[in-house]
């Protein structure tokens, strides 16, 4: 097992760097202006009306008044991904049971260029979502450290590099303070999350493993007092229930994913 990283491009096309500028700045602001979003991607305001109006065209981007936001075509492309996948109907059966257990929010990562993508969730009966969402995930929370600490140290640094580069906005400490947590977690076999990326916000994760890779993880999250004080010591072994129970799943529905390597 050693982590994937898409290679850089030996010639980047501008245009589509362009493109996927305006799509994060678009994902970010919510919604924007034209001299807005071309100030944001440092492009000239006629150029960037441009693209959106044909992003706007092929339904990527939709205008409300003078602004505006991404399109639900995204939702199509999403919705044919996690369908292609083809786990989140064997996981969700594990996702409900830990979220009324617990009382919080249970959500599933899946590891994709080295990187903790959270892809789906089940919420307990005093789950707070607003912590989370789906999309992209901090390798400094609790299922980030449970992905990462299954590669070795020299595998994990590059890792942590690499993203370091990619999300610049990642709040992550020292390297090597980083690395000696996630060797910790891999002693243990779940990695915790206190008060690390949101005051008052922790969790609690455990890796998937499969075919002798990690894929993913099993975490949950909610306010610490919760977190911490209250489920304290059963919820590590809750979250480590869980992660095998998954991955029973997986080999009895024979389940098979794309290995970029």
């Amino acid at each position: 097992m050693s982590p994937y990283q898409p290679p850089k491009p030996k010639r980047s096309v501008k245009t589509a760097d362009r493109i996927v500028e305006l799509f994060v700045a678009l994902q970010k602001k919510e919604y924007a202006g034209v001299t807005e979003l071309a100030n944001d991607i440092d492009l000239a305001k006629s150029t960037t009306y441009h693209y959106l109006a044909t992003l706007q065209n092929e339904g990527y981007v939709v205008k409300d008044g003078n602004k505006y936001r991404l399109g639900l075509r995204f939702l199509e492309h999403a919705t044919h991904v996690n369908e292609q996948l083809g786990i989140l109907s064997i996981v969700r059966p594990v996702l409900d049971d830990l979220a009324e257990r617990t009382g919080e929010v249970a959500w599933l990562l899946f590891e994709e260029h080295s990187h903790p993508i959270y892809l789906d969730k089940s919420v307990g009966g005093r789950g707070v979502v607003r912590f989370r969402r789906e999309g992209k995930c901090s390798p400094t929370t609790a299922g980030g450290k449970a992905v990462l600490a299954q590669y070795s140290e020299k595998e994990s640094r590059s890792i942590i590099e690499y993203l370091k580069e990619r999300h610049p906005n990642y709040v992550i400490p020292d390297v090597d303070t980083y690395i000696s947590k996630i060797q910790e977690v891999r002693e243990q076999g779940y990695a915790t999350c206190y008060d690390e990326v949101s005051p008052g916000v922790s969790s609690v994760a455990a890796p998937i493993l499969y075919a002798s890779d990690v894929i993913g993880a099993v975490s949950v999250a909610g306010p610490t007092v919760r977190i911490k004080d209250e489920l304290g010591d059963t919820l590590p072994d809750m979250v480590r229930g869980a992660t095998n129970d998954v991955e029973l799943r997986l080999e009895n529905e024979s389940w098979e994913y794309y290995d970029p390597e």
